[in-house]
């Protein structure tokens, strides 16, 4: 019994080295024990971070969240369900967004997993950023036909002015009046296609045609 108790902890031990996610083993509150992953994560060496600890490394409000969640872990013993929270971590060039999932190993002892969510929030920043420009090309399409159409009607109002000399005052009004309001549907339209390249407005809205 002895001897496989031993090994399922030499397995362990070299599953938590060769894991991605850094890894901090607290006994008692302190730290007992780090994995390279935590190490690099945090910039800092396996003794450092025994002998500074947990708290420094997140913020104020991340060491809060992780201090509720230890609570709530060493209340509900070897049954509690893993905790799982995001906390800003200091990293040795900035703060990280990680996850963190804690789970009790025995009574002294609980286990706190680290994943930085860096890359995970750079991806779908990437996903977001293609989307929009997706969605911008699909409105920049829609768009040029609507212009079509009011270049249409400003040139059937021109060529009227220009081949009748004799329009009464009021029809040469009305075309004069329907130029002027075309150009100002253009510029309704240049102005919600600018709006929406910028990310002001969620989607783009219709505009009716004469």
């Amino acid at each position: 019994v002895a001897l496989g108790a031993g090994l399922a902890h030499l397995r362990a031990a070299r599953i938590v080295e060769a894991s991605r996610d850094g890894i901090i083993v607290l006994r008692d509150g302190r730290v007992e024990m780090s994995n390279p992953a935590m190490q690099q994560l945090v910039g800092r060496s396996a003794s450092s971070l025994r002998r500074i600890g947990l708290k420094p490394l997140v913020t104020r409000e991340s060491a809060w969240e992780i201090d509720a969640a230890l609570d709530r872990l060493r209340a509900g013993g070897g049954e509690a369900a893993p905790e799982i929270l995001e906390v800003l971590l200091e990293g040795p060039d900035s703060l990280l967004d990680t996850e963190v999932v804690g789970v009790v190993l025995d009574a002294e002892r609980i286990l706190l997993s680290f994943r930085d969510l860096s890359q995970r929030r750079d991806l779908e920043r990437h996903v977001a950023r293609s989307q929009r420009l997706d969605s911008l090309g699909m409105l920049a399409g829609g768009m040029a036909h609507d212009f079509n159409n009011l270049l249409a009607g400003v040139l059937a109002c021109a060529s009227s002015l220009r081949g009748e000399e004799e329009l009464p005052v009021a029809e040469r009004e009305r075309l004069l009046d329907t130029i002027v309001d075309t150009a100002r549907r253009g510029g309704g339209l240049t102005q919600r296609l600018l709006q929406f390249a910028h990310g002001r407005v969620k989607s783009p809205e219709g505009v009716e045609l004469e």
